[in-house]
């Protein structure tokens, strides 16, 4: 077996496809809840400037 930072180096080529493909699925998770996570602070940034504005 290879050490761990070895595979994260090398994945491409010693990482099987089941673990490739769950590995995506992990990456798209993270990658929709920071789009997610983003949009929610833009919205509540605006919101912040609004209640300021009438204030």
């Amino acid at each position: 077996m290879l050490k761990v930072s070895k595979v994260d180096k090398l994945k491409d080529k010693y990482v099987s496809k089941e673990t490739k493909t769950t590995d995506r699925k992990k990456i798209l998770r993270k990658e929709q809840r920071a789009n997610e996570n983003g949009k929610k602070m833009e919205e509540n940034k605006w919101e912040n400037k609004r209640e300021k504005n009438r204030n």
